[in-house]
């Protein structure tokens, strides 16, 4: 279980916001598998006029394999933030990644 507070300062060039976050994760391993489930609130320090909220959120779930010592396959699904304060994007669109992780640590020690 982790638990995460975050606070992002932004230059006013980039966005005229900051952001705050809180959220927590959980993580279940059994073997060769891994199981993930993580939230995080995000809240706006300057709201612009235009939205209707300062605060967006995201969700995601994950799933690991570890296929041997140095390869490990990662699947992720979620929903991402609705963007900044600047552009916000349709909140409802979900996202999939996938993807092989490649280790070297304990190959190149030997």
């Amino acid at each position: 279980i982790m638990a995460v507070f975050r606070m992002t300062w932004n230059s006013s060039n980039v966005d005229m916001s900051s952001y705050f976050d809180i959220g927590g994760k959980i993580q279940y391993t059994h073997n060769r598998f891994s199981f993930s489930g993580e939230y995080i609130a995000r809240m706006l320090t300057k709201k612009p006029a235009s939205l209707k909220s300062k605060w967006t959120n995201s969700l995601d779930l994950s799933f690991d394999y570890k296929i041997n010592s140095f390869i490990t396959f990662k699947t992720t699904f979620g929903r991402n933030f609705d963007g900044n304060s600047i552009r916000y994007s349709d909140p409802g669109k979900m996202f999939a990644i996938g993807g092989i992780n490649f280790g070297f640590g304990s190959f190149l020690t030997k």
